[in-house]
């Protein structure tokens, strides 16, 4: 997070205050977004922080709310396996083709 701070910073000091625009900060800004983004998710899994909907998990019984994480974790698992799937299908494409952001920047994708 203070990684992504500082480009933002260093792009609006280097915008506003000298006039001379970076060509990467906000294409860096995006994947630095996107990376804390999954990290965040994955800290909160870890800490069983993911909200919930508390009207019906609070007055369920026991068995019931194990049957609510059952069913959560296995729509996330299978969510997780296509995104992993195309994620893949989308990398050999972008790397057999030589994708690039369309940006000033035009850092490979």
């Amino acid at each position: 997070m203070p990684l992504l701070a500082f480009v933002v910073v260093y792009e609006v000091v280097a915008r506003y205050l000298f006039n001379a625009p970076t060509i990467w900060a906000y294409d860096l800004s995006l994947f630095l977004f996107g990376y804390i983004s999954a990290m965040g998710g994955a800290y909160a899994q870890q800490k069983r922080s993911h909200i919930t909907v508390d009207i019906l998990y609070l007055s369920a019984s026991p068995r019931v709310k194990n049957i609510f994480n059952l069913i959560t974790f296995a729509l996330g698992i299978f969510f997780l396996i296509i995104v992993f799937y195309i994620g893949t299908v989308k990398l050999e494409e972008a790397l057999e083709f030589g994708y690039r952001r369309q940006s000033e920047w035009a850092p490979p994708m």
